[in-house]
């Protein structure tokens, strides 16, 4: 295992790749693109980003909330999705996506009555997965996934604001020496959660490595 660790540093993450990174990022390129790019997974280039940029964190979910409110103000002033698509540089399915899951009525909710609607968010609130709210409520899981967010986005864990939030109140408590296992009493959240969002936007208060000791710095 220990030989297996030293090959994959030097080979993976030498100088030269690292600054690549560092520059696509600075360029505005998403994951995925940087990660087809140096035939690297989405998520093993996450963890590069966050061990030796940590400061994009922030940056990131800062540049989400801002497309998000972008890609509403330019629907409302009537651009469409292909158009919307153009001046952001984004895909159709992300943009139609985004409206679906966040803007009231597209995506099908507007057919949803408000009580199918309350009970949606009753069922999620109570920690059920939405493939399991689609049957007890006889709507599609689709249709369901876009009712939540539309209609109780705080209740998503990885909408952009709440999570900003969520880091936020996690340095707070960290400051404070609170373990992790407190930390996620706190947030009603798992431990496995809080040790992921310290991981990625925290990484010197990181209580072990978890795939840092594979990266040679």
């Amino acid at each position: 295992m220990h030989n297996i660790q030293r090959n994959i540093s030097p080979e993976r993450h030498n100088p030269d790749t690292i600054a690549l990174i560092k520059l696509m990022s600075d360029q505005g390129y998403p994951i995925y693109r940087i990660a087809s790019a140096l035939n690297m997974s989405p998520s093993y280039l996450s963890i590069l980003i966050n061990w030796y940029f940590p400061e994009l964190s922030s940056r990131n979910i800062d540049l989400r909330l801002y497309q998000l409110e972008t890609i509403e103000a330019l629907l409302r002033a009537g651009e469409t999705v292909p158009s919307i698509a153009v001046i952001l540089g984004k895909s159709q399915h992300t943009i139609r996506q985004y409206i679906y899951r966040n803007i009231r009525g597209f995506g099908g909710t507007s057919k949803l009555t408000p009580e199918i609607i309350a009970r949606i968010g009753e069922l999620y609130r109570q920690g059920h997965k939405p493939a399991h709210i689609s049957r007890e409520t006889g709507v599609s899981e689709y249709y369901v996934r876009n009712a939540i967010g539309q209609y109780f986005p705080t209740l998503k864990p990885r909408n952009p604001a709440v999570l900003k939030e969520r880091i936020r109140k996690i340095g707070e408590m960290l400051d404070a020496g609170q373990s992790y296992k407190a930390i996620a009493a706190a947030l009603d959240t798992s431990t496995g959660n809080v040790h992921s969002l310290i991981f990625r936007h925290f990484p010197s208060r990181r209580n072990e490595p978890r795939g840092g000791k594979y990266i040679a710095k």
